[in-house]
């Protein structure tokens, strides 16, 4: 049962340099390797995995609460800690799923939260 959907899109020509150190973790850094289309796709996904949950960007649950992260072969999914987590709890979130796109000087990011039964 889909318990939360969140979408967001993102102008990269927002993302300056520096400008993201305290929203992207360290691994996070590492991945997106300064590429601007990387680094919008993933506060995108920040981005709308908040508004999933039912929230839209609150200082209080932080941008480091919700991780980004890829399998091996390069599919992202989510990690979330602190308030984040505490909100998926309280919906029971089993899975998530995660899709990044990206054209031109936009990158979108859709979110779609699960929970079984």
């Amino acid at each position: 049962m889909i318990v939360g959907i969140g979408i967001d899109v993102v102008d990269m020509d927002r993302i300056k340099n520096g400008i993201y150190t305290h929203i992207l973790n360290d691994c996070e850094s590492v991945y997106c390797n300064n590429r601007k289309e990387k680094i919008a796709g993933h506060i995108a996904v920040k981005e709308a995995t908040l508004k999933a949950l039912g929230h839209g960007l609150e200082l209080s649950i932080g941008w480091l609460s919700v991780e980004v992260i890829h399998s091996d072969l390069g599919q992202p999914n989510i990690l979330l800690h602190g308030k984040a987590k505490e909100l998926a709890g309280s919906l029971t979130v089993s899975s998530s799923f995660v899709s990044i796109s990206h054209d031109a000087n936009i990158a979108t990011a859709i979110v779609i939260l699960e929970r079984k039964g």
